[in-house]
């Protein structure tokens, strides 16, 4: 699996920039398991090829499968848009009309939609999840069979984790998965770390698009804010604080005075808090 690494550092600040460091992993191809009318295992390989023009969480991937028993590869190509619709063609011009997205709808859920049903396929297996359970199916001709996946399987093909790297003084690093310790905003850049004898202070700033759905409502609206997280000395996380400084789908807004590094803030009930953002310090701190 190929991963790609972006490494987000604060300008200057030099020494903290050593001990602390957003790392970004982005993972844009994996392998399936799955088995066939309760009998025959597969195994199934895709990348994603091409992502819609409108819509950031609808792509196209492009891979094969294969019968684990003889390992001989069969092509697919489908679509992502939160479950998986994969074909098996013989001609090509079908299998760029799924890849290049089409379709004589213009709108993205119904071009999907109609790209989803066509037909010609030699083979096509959809996957999805329905009340919690995952759900799969091949079909061939005029015969269905299902398709098992692990319910706990995470279909998508392309994903993108941060971590929070921090250096030790032994030279040794600690990563910390920010989504497993259920820290659910993304984008995030270092805006300051702070060490003393019983605490560390590590703070983030997000940044990231309000819907995937461009046209639609909040499609160009931002998510912005701040996390503040807590650690012991040994680099355990031991809590975290989150401050929302400007949401299209909270209508929250927000003004910055970079001179005093305030940050006005004003909420769906209109009410106005003052933010003061201390690098330094590595935290948020309301103004009064």
């Amino acid at each position: 699996m190929k991963c790609v690494l972006f490494l987000l550092f604060l300008c200057g600040w030099n020494a903290m920039a050593q001990k602390a460091e957003v790392i970004r992993i982005d993972t844009r191809e994996r392998m399936l398991s799955s088995k066939i009318d309760g009998k025959y295992d597969i195994s199934i390989f895709l990348k994603a090829h091409k992502w819609s023009a409108d819509h950031a969480g609808i792509y196209s991937v492009k891979g094969w499968y294969w019968y684990d028993s003889r390992k001989i590869k069969i092509p697919l190509v489908g679509i992502w848009d939160g479950g998986l619709t994969l074909f098996h063609f013989k001609d090509a011009s079908l299998e760029k009309r799924v890849l290049e997205f089409i379709s004589n709808e213009t709108d993205i859920y119904s071009k999907v939609e109609d790209i989803k049903r066509i037909s010609g396929s030699d083979e096509k297996f959809t996957f999805d999840h329905q009340s919690g359970q995952a759900f799969g199916q091949w079909e061939k001709g005029d015969c269905k069979f299902r398709a098992s996946i692990s319910p706990e399987e995470d279909l998508r093909i392309a994903k993108t984790r941060e971590f929070l790297r921090l250096s030790k003084p032994d030279n040794t690093t600690v990563d910390l998965d920010l989504y497993a310790f259920g820290i659910y905003k993304t984008d995030f850049s270092l805006v300051g770390f702070h060490s003393s004898e019983t605490e560390n202070r590590v703070l983030l700033e997000y940044e990231y698009q309000s819907r995937p759905y461009a046209p639609g409502m909040c499609g160009a609206g931002s998510e912005k804010g701040y996390v503040t997280l807590r650690l012991d000395s040994g680099f355990g996380l031991t809590s975290f604080e989150t401050v929302e400084t400007e949401s299209c789908l909270d209508t929250i807004f927000s003004e910055e005075n970079q001179k005093d590094n305030i940050v006005v803030v004003t909420g769906n009930d209109g009410k106005i808090q003052k933010w003061r953002v201390d690098a330094k310090s590595a935290q948020v701190t309301k103004v009064k």
